[in-house]
C-alpha cells in the first residue's frame, strides 16, 4: 500500500468513526469508497466497521460488501454479529435479518471456525426459528463432520417446537453426506406417531437427505 493510499484509508476510517457520527447515508458512502483499495485492505476495514457499527442500514451495506469476498478473516466479526443480543435501538425484524445474514456468510466462507457459534445458535431453543434455520443450512454448507451428531440430535428431537428446524437439520445432514445420519433419518420415515405418521415436509427433506447420502449405505435404497 502506497503512502497516499494509506493516508486515504486512514482518512476514511477516521471519518467513519468520528463523534458525533455522520448520518447513516454518509457512512454508507464512505464504505463504498473502499472499493478503490486492495482486497485485504477492504476486508480488514469492513471487519472493523462491522464490530463498531450499530445502525442497521450501515450494517447491511457492510455485510453486502463482505459477501463479495467470503474471507476467513471475517469469521470473528461475523460471529460477534451472529451472537448479538437484542439492541434496544434496532427494529426487531431488521436486527434478526442482520444476524441471519451473518449466519449465511459464515456458511459461505466454509471455515470450521464457524461451526461452534452456528451450533450454539441452532441448539438454543430460545432463539428465533428463522435464525436457527439459517444456522442449520450454514452448517451443511461448511461440511464439517463435527456437526453431524448435533444435527442428528436436532432432527430426531420430537420435542422440537418447530418442524422447520428439523427439516433444515435433515437438509444439512444430506449435504454433509455422513452415513451416521442414515439410521435416525430412516427412523423418521418409519415412525407412526401423530402428525409424523402422515407424509410431511420433514419426511420429504429426509428422503432428499438420504438420496444425497446415496449408496454409501444400502438402507438408503
Amino acid at each position: 500500500m502506497t503512502e497516499s493510499s494509506s493516508d486515504n484509508l486512514k482518512q476514511i476510517t477516521q471519518e467513519f468513526c468520528k463523534e458525533p457520527q455522520n448520518p447513516p447515508e454518509d457512512r454508507i458512502a464512505l464504505i463504498k469508497e473502499l472499493e478503490n483499495f486492495s482486497e485485504n485492505e477492504i476486508i480488514d476495514t469492513l471487519n472493523y466497521f462491522l464490530i463498531i457499527e450499530k445502525h442497521p442500514d450501515v450494517l447491511i451495506q457492510i455485510l453486502t460488501m463482505l459477501a463479495n469476498y467470503n474471507s476467513p478473516k471475517s469469521i470473528d466479526a461475523l460471529t460477534e454479529i451472529l451472537l448479538w443480543k437484542q439492541k434496544d435501538n434496532i427494529d426487531k425484524e431488521r436486527y434478526l435479518s442482520i444476524r441471519q445474514s451473518s449466519a449465511v456468510l459464515l456458511g459461505n466462507i466454509k471455515d470450521t471456525k464457524g461451526v461452534l457459534p452456528l451450533l450454539y445458535v441452532l441448539n438454543n431453543k430460545d432463539e428465533n426459528y428463522k435464525l436457527r434455520l439459517k444456522s442449520a443450512e450454514a452448517l451443511g454448507r461448511i461440511g464439517d463432520k463435527y456437526a453431524v451428531a448435533p444435527l442428528i440430535d436436532v432432527v430426531s428431537d420430537e420435542n422440537e417446537k418447530s418442524l422447520y428446524i428439523r427439516e433444515s437439520a435433515a437438509k444439512a445432514l444430506g449435504m454433509l453426506g455422513d452415513i451416521r445420519a442414515v439410521t435416525p433419518l430412516v427412523s423418521i420415515l418409519e415412525t407412526k406417531k401423530g402428525i409424523i405418521d402422515k407424509f410431511t415436509f420433514l419426511k420429504e427433506r429426509v428422503i432428499e437427505a438420504l438420496g444425497r447420502i446415496g449408496d454409501k449405505d444400502m438402507r438408503t435404497i
